[in-house]
């Protein structure tokens, strides 16, 4: 297989440059220090990773438009999990995806720039993702 114009490469924050160092592509002198003959010079393969932390937070409401009466009793969570089983139907087909996203920056003025550098890939990346959706026990999404 050879590529006329471009190669996409996706296979994560660690796999990538897991895969384009081991391919040659990379810091020439860290690649020949470990047996890798360098194919393209680029020093910022594998560098700067930042943690993606994920802190859910998750509560019960007084409503109907929720999954909350199949949280609260059991027996009907067993009944809904038991359809959704059989032909993939019901309130658990949707109840996984999301609702609303927000990405939101820390503004260039608050305090905390002074101690520390903005990890952001540019002034248009955001510094934090909000994903907001009707949430239930099933064992898969946890």
């Amino acid at each position: 297989m050879k590529a006329s114009k471009e190669v996409l490469l996706t296979a994560g924050p660690v796999g990538s440059p897991h895969i384009l160092v081991h391919s040659g592509i990379g810091d020439s002198a860290t690649l020949t220090a470990l047996g890798v003959t360098p194919v393209l010079h680029n020093p910022s393969v594998g560098q700067n990773l930042t943690d993606h932390a994920l802190v859910p937070m998750a509560w019960l409401v007084n409503t109907t438009d929720t999954l909350d009466n199949v949280n609260r009793n059991t027996t009907l969570f067993a009944q809904t999990l038991s359809q959704w089983q059989q032909n993939r139907t019901g309130p658990f087909v949707s109840s996984a995806g999301i609702n609303h996203v927000a990405w939101l920056r820390v503004p260039n003025n608050a305090t905390i720039w002074s101690q520390f550098s903005d990890p952001a890939a540019g002034q248009n990346s955001a510094h934090f993702e909000f994903l907001f959706f009707v949430s239930c026990r099933m064992p898969s999404l946890y």
